[in-house]
């Protein structure tokens, strides 16, 4: 019997179910992956596009806050000036204190001031109903910040906004503690905060900043004495000269300051001439001092024979204390105890400087507080010798300076009653208005080496007679009246009927005056908000 083996049949096992499996689980990850790279991309697209309109409206503000800053640059003679014109000229101020409403609908300046108390002391922008500063016509052509365009396709959309500003006027009655004040007793520096915002409402953007600005002067001040000379006063004709009445200190007058003789004295040799000094109650005759600069420009005013200081009047003659100089044991005491001059007095020996104050060893440092002569140097002259040494290393360093300080050159033809600021005449001075300057708006005036000055004429301001070797020589003759003063480095001898005036005012404005002023950034207050801390 043959047998057989009968196996049983069993059907193949199922393969490739993990493979799948794992196909299906890389590819949900791979999903994952893709979905979270994608939302990353599209959230990294936002943002990049955000932080994009971000720094466009950030770059607009900025903009904007420069050219704010540049358009009250451009009228800084404005600024603070309350005559004809200014922007604090009664009945047309532009500058409106903060204690007042402001416009409806306007960004208020003022609220970028958080302090109240400061706040309530300053003024707000407003221009015609408006807040914003004006700017845009000050702009060159083609200048825009009001739209940009985003993106390939070239779209554009525009950003509105507009430049705020705030003015602290400082009172420096207390020089340890200035403080802002609506109407300060004694005017000193400005500063004006400017708020910026830019927005881009299309795309949801918005930014801010604010930057305060602050004035420093270009020259060190006005000169406290009417005349002064490094050198000799030799003449000075039927001059008229009215004293500062606190030159030495408070009731202390001065007329002619000079650390060599001065021999009012004397009416023979060495003598000055027929001249006279006075204070101004006197010289005013009878007319307000608000009329002084009126009734005096003509032959209403003058140094009176029963009320002079110094001077001749008839056969009497006498020298007082308001003529600072050196006698040599003649005359009224004191004499000049201080000039800027690094020289030692041939009355006691002392130095006449100050030692330490590198700003004092010559007039013309004196004046602009720029360092242009060795002070270490052992001076038997009047004053050391200008350096020589400053731009390339051979130049006037006195130059240069004048150069760093912008001052206009002229010849002085073109001077007139609208000219202000700080003129130098390189290569002489010829006046031929009748009129230079004005009290709101005085000139500086300085002139190499030689000014020869004829005619009828009024000057407000200084007139500086400069020279690196003080040799310099101030001539003249006629009827002129300065309302300032007139300062030589070298010697004086006029004749005809100058008249000095030393006149608060006029000082005070030469000090002070936006044409002498210069803006720079207060280094900190840069904010990217409209609100102060």
């Amino acid at each position: 019997m043959n047998s057989r083996v009968h196996k049983l049949h069993v059907p193949p096992r199922q393969r490739g179910i993990t493979t799948i499996l794992i196909a299906i689980l890389l590819l949900i990850i791979l999903s994952v992956v893709v979905f979270f790279a994608t939302s990353v991309g599209i959230f990294d697209q936002r943002t990049a596009t955000n932080e994009n309109r971000a720094r466009l409206t950030q770059q607009a503000a900025e903009a904007r806050l420069n050219l704010g800053i540049e358009y009250l640059k451009a009228n800084a003679v404005n600024l603070t000036n309350e005559e004809v014109g200014g922007w604090l000229e009664p009945g047309s101020e532009k500058w409106v204190p903060c204690t007042s409403a402001a416009p409806s609908g306007q960004l208020d300046p003022c609220l970028s001031i958080r302090d109240v108390n400061r706040r309530n002391k300053m003024y707000r922008f407003v221009d015609n109903g408006s807040t914003s500063l004006p700017y845009a016509g000050t702009l060159p052509t083609g200048a825009d910040v009001t739209a940009v365009t985003l993106g390939a396709g070239g779209s554009t959309s525009a950003i509105t906004g507009n430049v705020v500003a705030t003015l602290c006027r400082f009172d420096i009655q207390d020089p340890a503690l200035p403080d802002c004040s609506l109407d300060p007793e004694t005017p000193g520096m400005i500063s004006i905060t400017v708020a910026s915002a830019a927005e881009m409402a299309a795309e949801n953007a918005k930014a801010e900043a604010q930057e305060t600005v602050g004035t420093f002067r270009v020259i060190g001040g006005a000169a406290s004495v009417p005349l002064v000379a490094s050198g000799l006063v030799t003449g000075l004709g039927n001059a008229e000269i009215v004293a500062n009445p606190n030159a030495g200190g408070f009731g202390v007058p001065g007329s002619i300051w000079s650390p060599a003789q001065v021999d009012i004295e004397s009416s023979g040799g060495g003598g000055v001439g027929s001249v006279s000094t006075c204070q101004m109650g006197e010289f005013l005759q009878g007319n307000d001092i608000d009329d002084l600069f009126t009734a005096c420009t003509g032959n209403g005013c003058g140094c009176p024979s029963d009320g002079y200081l110094s001077g001749h009047f008839g056969s009497t003659a006498q020298e007082n204390i308001d003529v600072l100089d050196i006698d040599g044991g003649q005359g009224a005491l004191p004499d000049v105890t201080y000039f800027p001059s690094h020289k030692t007095s041939p009355v006691g020996g002392a130095q006449l400087d100050d030692p330490n104050d590198d700003l004092d060893d010559s007039l013309f440092e004196w004046i602009f507080a720029q360092d242009v002569v060795d002070g270490t140097q052992a001076a038997t002259a009047t004053q050391p010798n200008v350096l020589q040494n400053c731009g390339s290393g051979s130049e006037d360093c006195a130059v240069k300076a004048l150069e760093s300080l912008g001052a206009v050159e002229t010849n002085c033809s073109d001077l007139g009653p609208n000219s202000a600021g700080l003129y130098w005449a390189k290569n002489g001075c010829s006046m031929s208005g009748s009129v230079i300057g004005s009290v709101a708006n005085p000139v500086v005036v300085v002139i190499e080496n030689d000014w020869q000055v004829n005619g009828s004429k009024t000057i407000y301001g200084m007139v500086f007679v400069r020279s690196s070797t003080n040799s310099a020589t101030f001539r003249g003759n006629g009827n002129v009246t300065v309302f300032g003063s007139i300062i030589v480095e070298g010697n004086v001898n006029t004749n005809g009927s100058i008249r000095y005036i030393y006149s608060d005012k006029v000082a005070r404005n030469i000090t002070n005056s936006p044409a002498f002023l210069r803006f720079g950034k207060i280094p900190g207050s840069w904010l990217d908000a409209s609100s102060s801390f």
